[in-house]
């Protein structure tokens, strides 16, 4: 998996996860095995919360992660006329695709 579309399954994890309240590892990583059928790593849980935070779409209290307003809305778009998980996957991977050769 590349890493735009690394991160775009643990942010949709994390959206998932967190729901009302913040989510941990634990769960972020359940969900995800759920999405994709497959545990994300530490290292891929890690680095993608550590871009999302950096872009300001993740806060982290204590141990736990929340979605941003700007993050709320990056995912908002991304399920716009989407009716699947991998359209918005899809979605997702190609906001944070832009987003990283922008350098934000």
């Amino acid at each position: 998996m590349n890493e735009p579309r690394t991160i775009a399954w643990i942010f949709y994890a994390l959206e998932l996860a967190s729901g009302k309240e913040s989510a941990d590892f634990r769960s972020i990583s359940e969900l995800a095995d759920g999405i994709n059928h497959a545990a994300p790593t530490h290292k891929e849980i890690q680095s993608s919360l550590s871009w999302l935070s950096e872009k300001g779409f993740v806060v982290k209290s204590e141990r736990k992660y929340l979605i941003t307003a700007i993050g709320k809305s990056v995912l908002s778009s991304a399920h716009t006329g989407a009716t699947t998980t991998s359209q918005v996957l899809a979605q997702l991977t190609q906001t944070i695709e832009v987003l990283s050769e922008k350098k934000l």
